[in-house]
């Protein structure tokens, strides 16, 4: 296999990772969040590697675009299943906890959800 074609699997890998994320997300399974950025951690090295040996071909591998669009609309697909899932659980005092705030902006769980149980750290 050609170092092209090889980033070209690995761009449809995380694409595929990104994709089945977004298929299994369910926002009040925190299992199910964390197994979701682990996904995405590993799908970012992906791209990340194939980035660094196109950028070393002279030619792009056949099918590269089509995979690099699959990839945005499934990365798309996932934030916009992340937002909506920030924005209820930040709107649904009691969920886990009873401050009106438990998503951070930063994407933390806030401490008071913590520490009365509601959500595993």
């Amino acid at each position: 296999m050609t170092p092209p074609d090889a980033a070209r699997d690995r761009v449809v890998q995380a694409a595929e990772r990104v994709e089945k994320a977004a298929g299994e997300w369910n926002a009040v399974d925190f299992t199910l969040i964390g197994e979701c950025v682990s996904a995405l951690e590993v799908s970012a090295a992906d791209l990340s590697a194939a980035f660094t040996v196109l950028q070393e071909c002279r030619t792009s591998p056949s099918g590269l675009r089509a995979n690099l669009l699959n990839l945005k609309r499934s990365t798309g697909r996932l934030e916009r299943l992340v937002d909506a899932s920030a924005a209820f659980l930040r709107s649904a005092p009691g969920l886990a906890c009873d401050q009106p705030v438990l998503y951070q902006a930063d994407g933390a769980i806030c401490q008071a959800a913590l520490e009365m149980g509601g959500v595993q750290g």
